[in-house]
Order: structure tokens, then sequence, then C-alpha cells
């Protein structure tokens, strides 16, 4: 099976259809946020890595098929 690029992991998050927030400062690393200010904001997450952040997006995208974190 080949791997996918971080261009299709987040393509994959963005065809599900589900809105999010990224954030970061300095060197907190990466704060993930599921929702959006309309429907309201799920549970912050952090990340140290922007790939971490590809597949925690991932994984959420395509619950049927999650793959171990990196």
């Amino acid at each position: 099976s080949e791997e996918m690029t971080s261009e299709q992991k987040i393509q994959a998050f963005y065809d599900s259809e589900q809105n999010a927030k990224i954030e970061w400062f300095w060197d907190a690393g990466f704060y993930v946020t599921l929702g959006d200010e309309i429907n309201g904001w799920g549970t912050m997450e952090n990340f140290r890595t922007f790939e971490e952040v590809e597949m925690y997006l991932y994984n959420t995208s395509n619950p049927k098929k999650p793959r171990a974190p990196l």
C-alpha cells in the first residue's frame, strides 16, 4: 500500500466536510480544534509536529480506517 502524501491527508479531511482550526505559537506545538464558530468547538488537541496533525485529521476524517500515529 502506497503512503499518502501530506496533501492527500489534508484533502481527505476537507472532503469529509468537517471543520477544524489549526493554530501554533512559537514552540508550543500545533493546536487543533474540531468544529467551528457556528456549530461549536470540540476539544483542543496539541501536537508537537505537523505530521501528527495530518494523521489526527486523517484519522478523524476516516474513522473506519484509522492508522497508527507515527
